[in-house]
């Protein structure tokens, strides 16, 4: 990903914000979530 990729609440935000059919690319939400929840996890760890 870019660095001008934007991180959001959901699959459906991520989808209209970087311009990708949300229709065709459903099936990919729960590995997005995980690694939404993995990365914020990992933040989590750096900052204590």
């Amino acid at each position: 990903m870019d660095e001008n990729t934007k991180y959001l609440a959901t699959w459906k935000e991520y989808c209209e914000q970087n311009e990708i059919d949300y229709e065709e690319n459903s099936y990919l939400e729960p590995y997005w979530q995980v690694a939404q929840e993995k990365l914020f996890g990992f933040v989590i760890k750096l900052l204590i």
